[in-house]
């Protein structure tokens, strides 16, 4: 965590991807951080404002550079990002809510559906 509170960015390109949640992605936007990511699977999903998507291609970095120069020059932007990612990841993804899902998918899962 002392790793991420002193990033300014985050980028996190993952490619392939098994359409999992990334928790390195999600601690990132918990601490306000903007994250670079492939606008690709379960990544297209985040809101626009909570994050920077790229289109897909790992063969050329152009748009990865002019991203991290754009964050790099421009703070209020890293702020603004960081902000929307705080937000979107209290909102979606507290730990105390995913806990209540897996208890409930849990007693569901043991009353045989009947939850």
């Amino acid at each position: 965590n002392d790793y991420i509170l002193a990033w300014d960015v985050a980028i996190n390109l993952r490619y392939p991807s098994g359409v999992e949640t990334s928790g390195t992605l999600i601690r990132c936007l918990a601490f306000g951080r903007p994250v670079v990511v492939f606008n690709y699977d379960s990544f297209t999903d985040y809101p626009d404002d909570s994050v920077v998507k790229l289109p897909l291609d790992t063969l050329n970095t152009d748009q990865l550079e002019q991203a991290l120069l754009r964050l790099a020059r421009d703070r209020s932007c890293r702020e603004d990002i960081g902000r929307a990612a705080a937000s979107y990841t209290a909102k979606h993804h507290a730990v105390e809510d995913c806990a209540a899902e897996y208890a409930r998918f849990i007693e569901m899962t043991y009353s045989g559906g009947r939850g």
